[in-house]
């Protein structure tokens, strides 16, 4: 390693390490190691500190040194090197529930985990691998020289062996090594390691590579010392220049940290709403702008009187919606101020809807526009987080904070649409922004809210002005300029007249306006003269309007049935060109359209032409088919305007709606054309999505992932066997994958029931014949069907696998684990080693259980890390599964990583029903004699207090005797220290020795020494042999009456 080795140099006195220094190329070095057997982060921490004391002008550390490593798609072996780009102290934590170590080490962001499932365990004997499973060996191609890897290191107290819990760390903080020093020392100073890898840190874990992996690793540290510029050690400017350095590391961090905040508030279509609506017709809101209650909402000395909010009511299709755009844009171009908006949208995706999308929207606005708030948003974000509270209290107080510490600078927000958000929600919200302007409004902070909304559901405010639209002169003005630009109809009396009365019957609805507009312009334009008979004939109010176009002509009834089903019952919105294929393939199985496959490039007048101009393409960024307004929607659901048109959907629309769209799904997949490209694309299952796909097939994405969602609706009301029965599973997998990330891709045999239960199709699921049956076979990622239900919180999926219902599962509830996994504070590793039998036995879902062991589901089969259901059920203490298994023929006394189930239980439990759990196995006949190194059932029960179980375990023949050679006690010696006469006296009378040899009695050395004196004087009388030093001794510890016992035997 050394160029040249001059001699020591003195080092403090209070340093205990041994140092050797050299040259490396024109580095110094000093070189420094952990005394011999000592190993760990506290023990590394100790060596870097005196390192740092003795040479305090220390420019870098390199820990050099061995570790596990992970195999990986990373191809990393025995002798290859790891340098660390990040250590993550993994069993720094603190305990949670359900045994979980919650950890408190920093964590940064991870990059893409690198574990691999383990499948093998190492048997105990011999320590190498000359008599393990030759067919577990995994083939490698042969290379001549170590590699280097680079990639984050798990660093611990203790030595990693366990394949799973390695596996599952690796997947969790995406390390590639594990070791025992680096985050000690890298608390101190800098520090890169360097480690070689001499084993997998798994049961197989033996010495033979360590001297290679060593000379390995000091290798590659000579070369990159080699490389390595060489500085003198810090002047003063060089100083200040490193703290330049670590104020722009600072901020480049806080900009870091900003991003990924931000990546955490984006969302898909955050301001789609908003971009689909509408923009004001010519010369038309500009009296909003000039309204006195808006000029008033604006005048910093009357926001004492109003707080800062100004509300907006009208009819559905007002205009609403319309006037808020036009005001936030002109406020967010014309004034230098924080302008934000969010426009609820009950027709949108996920986060359009709930009060949590719009906080979401509203703080990554903010700090789009304020990004000086980012340090105080994300540190109280993360603090939030940490501290469990939920995403919408998070998202409140982040809010808040961001509004309370804008000081002087103007923040507006507009809010449009509540009627479309839930009531409840609104409610809150509305008190919240009510608190929120009290605060502001005492700190003299420049905060406004403008809300829009229906005039039901009734919302008051504290304080606020507010105005109805359809009373607003200057609403009525807009109206009267839009028919009079859009009436094309010459300028006549007659054409005022029209005018006139259809201003008259708009009672102030814009939406109303436009489509009798359209009406009037259609009719005009085909030669009609009889326009004001026409105009009289249509209803005045909107729904009626609706209910009208419908009806007005009974030509293509299915086209315009299906089209409004495509837009209700869709699982999410359709694109155009989906639309078109949707609405062809609805067609074509009623024999109503051509079998050629439609063009699709035109898509406008399939989506306005069949739905009579009631559905829309909207104007965002990634059109979407949409109704006109959520007017439309409210006539067809609420109002029952579905249902007048249409009875024969029946009361329970919804399922017979999604049966059509199953079957639109169904047929286009089966079209002979479509077929013949997916069975093209099951013959190349690894490339990405071709581009010809969502152009000649642009209902082939929705297609495939959405026919199941239709098919689990429908199977409440309509049998679903004949789709189960006949589905090309094969050829959906190849086409369905073609949409997926690499990640989340299906595996080619992949089985129907593990699909159900991820997707989450609960009556599917029941559909399948004999489904308890088929729950132990292998799926894809989750493993098994039961796993992947639990993973995507598809509860209502889990009970079907189970054969039980919801209303009968109280026992089995699992909620609360459910909430902690997708709360973030929990995982998979629950269930990352387990079958399905395992599982069910370490939750306690006695039910469950008994269903599978009903199924065949064999009581004596480990899992993956080698754990029987019995000893899961043993260590989460759930007393009547391990009496179900029990009586089913569990082996009470299987071993297990060199532990009996009783010592498992007694290790784990720290319950009242410890004692019960490990009592009940004593009448089935477990052997009590085997021990496990230098413990036994009997001692470790001594040792942790179970009086009772100790009792019941001396009764039914423990070994009394056994003698711990390592501690030198025995379970006479325990209950001496201990103070458990009951147990001493009971030992005795079992036969447990109390003479032994002659020497002095330890029991008794222990009974005086912690001033027992009734089990002292026992055991006196049993013939115990006190020790010389006993009667002195118990003098100085001042316990006269051991004292006195012992002196009375003398």
């Amino acid at each position: 390693m050394l160029d040249e080795a001059p001699d020591a140099l003195p080092t403090d006195a209070e340093d205990t390490n041994t140092y050797i220094l050299g040259r490396v190329g024109s580095h110094n070095v000093v070189i420094a190691g952990l005394p011999t057997d000592q190993y760990g982060t506290n023990k590394a921490a100790d060596v870097a500190s005196n390192l740092k004391r003795s040479f305090p002008f220390i420019r870098a550390c390199l820990m050099v040194g061995i570790s596990g490593g992970v195999p990986s798609m990373g191809d990393i072996r025995l002798g290859d090197v790891v340098i660390g780009t990040r250590v993550m102290q993994h069993d720094l934590g603190k305990s949670v529930g359900y045994g979980q170590l919650q950890r408190t080490a920093t964590v940064r962001i991870l990059h893409q985990s690198l574990g691999t499932a383990a499948t093998y365990e190492h048997q105990s004997t011999p320590s190498d691998c000359s008599e393990c499973d030759r067919l577990k060996l995994v083939p490698r191609r042969i290379r001549d020289y170590p590699l280097i890897h680079y990639g984050a290191i798990a660093s611990g107290n203790q030595v990693m062996r366990s394949a799973c819990q390695r596996d599952t760390l690796a997947r969790e903080l995406d390390i590639i090594c594990f070791e025992m020093e680096a985050a000690g020392i890298m608390d101190i100073m800098p520090c890169l390691p360097i480690r070689g890898i001499c084993d997998y840190a798994d049961s197989h874990k033996n010495k033979a590579w360590q001297r290679y992996a060593a000379a390995t690793a000091a290798a590659y540290a000579r070369q990159l010392l080699a490389v390595m510029s060489v500085s003198k050690v810090q002047s003063k400017s060089e100083t200040a220049n490193n703290q330049t350095d670590e104020e722009e590391a600072r901020k480049i961090e806080k900009a870091e940290k900003l991003n990924r905040f931000l990546s955490y508030l984006n969302f898909h279509r955050l301001d789609s709403r908003q971009s689909a609506i509408e923009s004001a017709h010519t010369h038309t809101c500009q009296w909003f702008l000039e309204h006195r209650l808006y000029k008033s909402w604006l005048e910093p000395e009357k926001i004492a009187h109003h707080h800062g909010f100004l509300w907006m009511r009208g009819k559905p299709g007002t205009g609403k919606s319309t006037i808020m755009k036009f005001a936030y844009l002109n406020m967010h171009e014309s004034i230098s101020a924080v302008v934000v908006s969010f426009f609820f949208n009950a027709r949108g995706e996920h986060l359009e809807k709930p009060i949590q999308g719009m906080f979401r929207s509203l703080i990554y606005q903010l700090l789009k526009s304020y990004p000086a708030l980012g340090t105080v948003l994300t540190d109280s974000h993360l603090q939030q987080n940490q501290s469990g509270s939920s995403e919408l209290n998070t998202l409140k107080r982040t809010f808040e904070k961001a509004v309370l510490a804008l000081g002087s600078c103007l923040f507006t927000c507009f809010i449009d649409a509540l009627d479309e958000c839930d009531e409840q929600q609104i409610m809150d919200m509305i008190q919240y922004f009510e608190d929120l302007t009290d605060e502001t409004t005492s700190r003299r902070i420049g905060f406004r809210v403008c809300f829009s909304s229906r005039h039901y559901p009734y919302i008051t405010l504290r304080r606020g002005v507010a105005f109805v639209m359809e009373d607003e002169p200057g609403h009525t003005q807009d109206l009267k300029a839009y028919v009079a630009n859009r009436l094309r109809i010459e300028k006549s009396k007659h054409g005022d007249e029209l005018q006139v009365m259809v201003l008259q019957k708009a009672s102030g609805v814009f939406l109303w306006v436009v489509l009798v507009v359209g009406i009037l312009n259609q009719e005009y334009s085909r030669g009609s003269m009889s326009l004001r008979k026409t105009l009289e004939e249509i209803p005045s109010g909107l729904s009626d309007l609706f209910e009208g176009i419908l009806r007005r002509d009974s030509r293509n009834k299915e086209q315009l049935l299906l089209s409004i089903l495509l837009v209700l019952c869709a699982k999410r919105p359709m694109k155009p060109q989906e639309f078109s294929h949707a609405l062809w393939a609805g067609l074509i199985s009623m024999g109503l359209a051509d079998p050629e496959l439609p063009d699709a490039s035109k898509p406008k007048r399939h989506v306005f032409g069949c739905s009579k101009g009631l559905a829309e393409i909207s104007k965002s960024t990634q059109p979407l088919v949409q109704f006109i307004h959520e007017s439309v929607r409210d006539f067809l659901i609420k109002e029952g305007g579905l249902l007048g048109l249409w009875p024969d959907l029946g009361f329970h629309w919804e399922i017979s709606g999604n049966e059509r769209l199953k079957h639109c799904c169904q047929t286009y997949m089966d079209h002979e054309s479509v077929r013949a490209r997916i069975r093209q694309l099951s013959r190349e299952p690894n490339i990405e999505s071709p581009a010809d796909i969502p152009r000649v097939y642009p209902f082939l994405e929705y297609a495939c992932q959405h026919i199941f969602h239709h098919a689990e609706v429908a199977a409440e009301g309509i049998h679903q066997r004949d789709l189960l029965s006949s589905f090309r599973l094969s050829e959906w997998i190849a086409a369905r994958n073609t949409f997926q990330h690499a990640s989340c891709r299906y595996v080619k045999d992949v089985n129907l029931l593990y699909i159900l239960a991820e997707i989450g199709c609960a009556n599917l699921i029941r559909t399948i014949p004999g489904v308890e049956k088929i729950t132990d076979v292998l799926g894809d990622r989750h493993q098994y069907p039961i796993f992947a239900a639990w993973a995507c919180g598809n509860l209502r999926s889990l009970d079907a696998m189970l054969g039980s219902t919801p209303s009968t599962s109280c026992e089995m509830n699992i909620t609360e684990q459910l909430d902690t996994f997708l709360s973030g504070k929990g995982n998979l590793a629950n269930c990352a080693c387990r079958n399905p039998l395992s599982w069910a036995a370490q939750e306690g879902r006695t039910d469950s259980v008994r269903r599978l062991i009903q199924d065949g589901a064999i009581i004596t089969d480990r899992d993956m890390a080698g754990r029987t259901p019995l000893s899961r059920a043993v260590e989460n203490g759930h007393e009547e599964t391990v009496r179900l298994l029990i009586q089913n023929g569990a082996d009470v006394n299987a071993f297990e990583d060199g532990l009996t189930m009783l010592t498992r239980a007694l290790q784990r439990g720290s319950t009242s029903s410890a004692e019960n759990l490990v009592l009940l196995p004593i009448e089935n006949g477990i052997n009590l004699k085997p021990y496990e190194g230098s413990q036994t059932s009997l001692t470790w029960a001594l040792k942790y207090g179970y009086r009772q179980l100790a009792e019941g375990l001396i009764i039914n023949g423990a070994d009394l005797n056994f003698y711990d050679n390592s501690a030198a006690e025995n379970p006479l010696v325990l209950a001496s220290r201990e103070g458990y006469e009951d147990i001493v006296r009971l030992l005795v009378s079992r036969g447990a020795d109390v003479r032994g040899d002659g020497t002095p009695s330890r029991a008794l050395l222990e009974a005086y020494r912690n001033g027992w004196e009734s089990i002292t004087r026992f055991l006196l009388r049993k013939g115990a042999v006190p020790g010389e030093e006993y009667h002195a001794d118990a003098l100085s510890r001042g316990y006269r009456g051991v004292a006195s016992a012992l002196k009375s035997y003398s």
